[in-house]
């Protein structure tokens, strides 16, 4: 059932005695309000696969953990692979690497590289992560980002993981005059070109896991 109370066909009286600037805002947030609802009419709700593995590595990870992630990545060739920050004293901090192994479609395992925590850099369990990382960074995967590559990782070089590589971006992912964008948790069809996507806003918009896959099998 649609919860829109707003319509930018009919704004409400106080609306004309607003700025101009307060009446650019409210019609801009109006009409993305009426777009979301469009969104929810045209997709089912999101539903999680029932195969969906999550695994945090971080300084007490096992040894075990990693080495099986290994094998699975070693047999996996399609990834998507997201970076967040967290603001520490006004300034922004690489805080985690979220990476999905897609093994098929109805069965996934994601990666949670926790940075703030990493094990020291002469570890074994380091050296072992690092190698995991190189293994699903190789240039004959296929790689879909959030943004270009040097982007999501430009502040995480040095730690040490992560080498510069070549991948999908989906901000340049088009088809016709329709603006697609592909996520782990589904598809999301946006008008303006210039609207920049990511992996929050796929939850946000409720959007279709099936279509997601079909989609990304298309685009590939």
């Amino acid at each position: 059932m649609s919860t829109l109370t707003r319509n930018s066909s009919n704004p409400p009286p106080y609306f004309y005695n607003l700025s101009p600037q307060q009446q650019k805002n409210w019609m801009k947030t109006t009409r993305r309000m009426e777009k979301n609802e469009q969104l929810r009419a045209e997709y089912p709700p999101f539903q999680s696969p029932s195969n969906f593995t999550i695994l945090h590595l971080h300084q007490y990870s096992s040894i075990e953990t990693v080495e099986e992630l290994i094998m699975k990545a070693r047999t996996t060739h399609k990834y998507t692979i997201d970076t967040e920050s967290q603001v520490i004293n006004k300034v922004a901090k690489c805080a985690l690497v979220q990476i999905q192994l897609i093994h098929s479609i109805h069965k996934s395992t994601l990666i949670l590289i926790e940075m703030f925590y990493l094990p020291n850099q002469n570890s074994l369990l380091f050296k072992k992560i690092k190698e995991l990382c190189s293994i699903i960074f190789r240039d004959e995967n296929t790689k879909i980002t959030w943004g270009p590559f040097d982007n999501e990782f430009k502040n995480f070089h040095s730690y040490g993981l992560f080498e510069k590589d070549n991948s999908i971006d989906l901000n340049d992912c088009g088809n016709d005059n329709e603006d697609r964008r592909l996520t782990i948790l589904g598809l999301f069809v946006c008008d303006d070109l210039s609207f920049v996507y990511s992996e929050q806003l796929a939850i946000k918009y409720n959007a279709s896991i099936d279509e997601v896959y079909h989609s990304y099998l298309e685009y590939l």
